[in-house]
């Protein structure tokens, strides 16, 4: 389940890093 989670934290992080692209960053929090 380890794997799955940082594989979880990655997604998380690139789709935070594609809010912040788009300006809508601050309504994610991770």
């Amino acid at each position: 389940a380890t794997g799955i989670a940082v594989q979880d934290v990655a997604l998380g992080k690139k789709i935070y890093n594609m809010a912040l692209d788009k300006g809508i960053g601050e309504e994610f929090e991770f």
